[in-house]
Order: structure tokens, then C-alpha cells, then sequence
């Protein structure tokens, strides 16, 4: 086993509430469903963002998890986890190593259960067209953005009610759009309907909200993708949930190719804004 010291903090948390779902759900053992739930749990880590945009949530698993045979808990003092859970964490450090990161987060955790590839918790991620390559690149992603967040300060002042509000309404406003990158637009669209404030200010300046609407509507050929995005979408959820994992994978597939016609699109149109 590798040295639990180099796990992030983020990670000791989900490996904690691994153990609390396996005794939650009578189970004797930690499994790897017990571990994705555990990621899942962790919110401000770099696991959950990268389920959150696969679409894993943490009800799906625990659904999984009600399905799967109990044990009466007197019959067990304690869990421990499995040989693939162990498996995944070695992987973790693997994975770690590779991106050069100095310590192991919920992020390799998600990748190490991928790339061990048997386990329950695999299984849930591939049911809903999760790759390995896809992981990685969000991983990545996410990981370079944390890096060059160097205002600490500035970051513990945005971690706010509200300012997480926004920022979920305008991941909401790209995803209609059919795409996966928040730029500033989307964040315009959410501080003018969702936020108050942001509606006074520009009130004050003269500036109506539905001027700021109208302006910062894609056009036509634009949303026409957009809803093309959004139809392949839920007929991949339509396959998942007829197990047609064939099916899903083909329009996952799809829907990655549609997104980034959706974001070039989109590209072009805000350089048109000026």
C-alpha cells in the first residue's frame, strides 16, 4: 500500500464516507461503489466535478448500492475494503504520479476506479458512457484551473451561497446550450436573472435586463445545435435506462461531436460581440 500522507484531504474525507455508506448500507465490506459514493460526498473536491459533468449522482449510486445484498450489522464489527478498492487506490497513486500532482485527490480516485475497470463502481460509471479518456481530459482540465487559482483570499470570498448560486445557474445556461465550457456570457445571463443586486446595478446605469437578454441571445443556428445536443442527450439516457449500453456509448458519442460543433459555434458568435 502506498503512504496515506500523500492523500489530499479532500481524499481522506471520501475514503471516510465510504466507509459510513458500506455501514450505512449493511454491507460488510468497502467496495468500489462504497468509494465512488464516498467521492461523491466530497463537494468541493475534484471528483464530484467531474462526475457532475458525466452525469453521476450520488442518489444513482445509492440506489445501486439498496439493490445489493445486506447483512444484519450485529453479524459484523467492522468493514473492511476489498481487494479492488485497494486496487484503486494503488491506481490512484499511479495516476497521481503521471500528472505530476503532488498528492492523491478525489479526481485520480475516479480515474483509478476506471482503470481498474471490474468493480461495481466502474460499472456505474461506464452505465452512463463515462471513458477513460474523457475522464482524464476533465480531470486535466479542472486541475489546471485550480492551479492558476492563486488568490486565496479571493477564492474564500467567492465561496459564498450566492456566488455558488450563479455559478450553478450559469453551468445550467451553457448546458441548454449544449455545451460543456462556462464563459462569460453564461455568467452574464445568470447575474442578470438571478441576481438581484447585479439587476439593480444595472438598472442604474440604464441598462435593462432584457436589453442584456436580447443581446446575449445565440442565434438561431446556434440553438438549432444546441437542441440537437439536447435530444441525443436524453435518448443516451433512454438507452441507459433500457441497459442498451451499446447504444448509450454511440450516442455519447454523438454528443461529444455535437458539443463541439455547438462550442465553435458559439466561439464564433461571441467574437461577432466584440
Amino acid at each position: 500500500m502506498y503512504p496515506f500522507e500523500r492523500f489530499s484531504e479532500d481524499a481522506k474525507r471520501a475514503l471516510t464516507f465510504a466507509q459510513v455508506e458500506a455501514e450505512r448500507a449493511h454491507h460488510p465490506y468497502i467496495g468500489t461503489e462504497h468509494l465512488l459514493a464516498g467521492v461523491l460526498q466530497v463537494t468541493d473536491g475534484l471528483g464530484v466535478r467531474v462526475l457532475a459533468a458525466i452525469e453521476v449522482d450520488l442518489q444513482a449510486v445509492r440506489t445501486r448500492l439498496a439493490s445489493m445484498p445486506s447483512e444484519d450489522p450485529i453479524l459484523h464489527r467492522q468493514v473492511i475494503p476489498t481487494s479492488r478498492v485497494k486496487r484503486v487506490i494503488e491506481l490512484s497513486f499511479e495516476e497521481a504520479q503521471r500528472m505530476g500532482a503532488g498528492e492523491v485527490t478525489t479526481g485520480h480516485m475516479v480515474v483509478g476506479l476506471l482503470l481498474e475497470g471490474e468493480g461495481t463502481g466502474a460499472q456505474i460509471l461506464k452505465e452512463r458512457g463515462a471513458t477513460l479518456g474523457d475522464v482524464r481530459d476533465l480531470l486535466a482540465m479542472l486541475a489546471e484551473a485550480v492551479a492558476h487559482d492563486s488568490g486565496g483570499d479571493a477564492a474564500r470570498a467567492m465561496d459564498t451561497v450566492a456566488a455558488r448560486r450563479i455559478l450553478a445557474a450559469a453551468e445550467r445556461d451553457a448546458a441548454e446550450l449544449g455545451s460543456g465550457v462556462v464563459e462569460s456570457d453564461n455568467l452574464l445571463r445568470a447575474l442578470a436573472s438571478d441576481d438581484a443586486f447585479t439587476a439593480r446595478v444595472l438598472k442604474r446605469l440604464g441598462i435593462e435586463v432584457a436589453a442584456v437578454h436580447r443581446v446575449l441571445t445565440p442565434p438561431d443556428e446556434v440553438r438549432a445545435f444546441s437542441e440537437a445536443v439536447q435530444q441525443v442527450r436524453a435518448e443516451k439516457k433512454k438507452a441507459l435506462a433500457a441497459g442498451d449500453y451499446q447504444r448509450a456509448a454511440a450516442e455519447h458519442q454523438r454528443q461529444k461531436e455535437l458539443t463541439r460543433q455547438v462550442e465553435a459555434q458559439l466561439r464564433r458568435w461571441r467574437e461577432t460581440l466584440g
